[in-house]
């Protein structure tokens, strides 16, 4: 039975009148077509293989001709194609519907990426050839403030993705700004840069909330982990394990599996780093294996009465 035969039955039940009826049935039209039109179509399909094209042909076309082409040439092969995207992002919004809309919101993604290798090449040509840390900075900084910019214009998922990228890209740049590459300083910007990232989405200010949040997440995770895979940073490798035990708390906190999943995930991963760090001379890499994998199991295990609790309360 659909919710036509209820109202039927409950009309001739007396239990609501005509005009309740008409209500709800407006109300239940509206949202189908409203969920119909969400739905991602052909055109939109088509719409995204083309993107996907153009961006796969540009760069092929830039890896093959790149030692031919002179300075400026080489920065606009990558500046044309980075502005173009922002002005495909503005028409197809400018329609109005909703499946191009999202098309644009891919087409400014692609611009971010544009943007970066822009600034980078930028810097490689007209700069000092030989040290390119300039370049990463400069180009992290401008990756990130064209995304912040583009998701204050939209708001939208692949924005949200933009952004997490563009921190985390960000954090790589500051970390090879040293003469020699530091993953503390990466892994710690990004640490940071996710982390503030996070409290946002909890506040509100991001929206697209069961998205942001994981992808955040992911950011702030992969920073706790690369803060102290080189074990220069003494509170680092302690802190991979502080920021599992903070996602997984705010995973059961806020009802969110992906922050959870997240949390259980950095946990095993500095398990096992920690095991053949400092016990596989001991244990032998065989063991060493057999107990990560039991731990493994073990996560996946933790998670099924976990997610149950979770679900207990979302719908409690």
């Amino acid at each position: 039975m659909n919710y036509t035969d209820y109202l039927k039955r409950w009309r001739q039940a007396g239990l609501i009148d005509e005009s309740t009826v008409a209500a709800i049935h407006a109300f239940e039209t509206r949202d189908a077509a409203v969920e119909k039109d969400d739905r991602p179509s052909l055109v939109e399909a088509i719409l995204y293989l083309g993107i996907v094209v153009v961006a796969v042909g540009v760069f092929s076309l830039l890896a093959e001709n790149w030692e031919e082409l002179q300075s400026p040439a080489r920065i606009a092969a990558v500046a044309v194609p980075g502005l173009l995207a922002i002005v495909l992002g503005f028409a197809l919004r400018a329609t109005g519907d909703r499946p191009f809309v999202r098309g644009g919101h891919v087409a400014w993604m692609l611009a971010v990426v544009f943007a970066f290798g822009t600034t980078l090449v930028a810097f490689h040509e007209w700069g000092s050839s030989d040290d390119d840390r300039n370049g990463l900075l400069a180009g992290g900084f401008i990756a990130l403030s064209l995304a912040l910019a583009l998701w204050a214009a939209s708001g939208s998922v692949p924005q949200i993705l933009a952004l997490a990228g563009a921190i985390f890209a960000f954090g790589q740049s500051l970390g090879a700004w040293p003469d020699d590459y530091s993953t503390a300083i990466a892994g710690t910007s990004a640490l940071i840069g996710g982390g503030i990232a996070v409290a946002l989405t909890e506040f509100g200010v991001f929206s697209h909330r069961r998205v942001a949040a994981p992808i955040f997440a992911l950011v702030l995770a992969a920073g706790a982990y690369e803060s102290g895979i080189d074990g220069s940073l003494a509170w680092a490798e302690t802190m991979a394990f502080i920021t599992a035990a903070i996602l997984m708390g705010l995973g059961l906190v806020r009802s969110n599996f992906g922050y959870l999943s997240v949390g259980v995930g950095l946990a095993f991963l500095s398990l096992v780093t920690l095991m053949f760090e400092y016990f596989e001379s001991n244990l032998g890499a065989p063991v060493a294996l057999i107990i990560s994998g039991a731990l493994l199991v073990a996560s996946v295990l933790a998670l099924i009465p976990l997610r149950r609790v979770l679900a207990a309360r979302h719908h409690g």
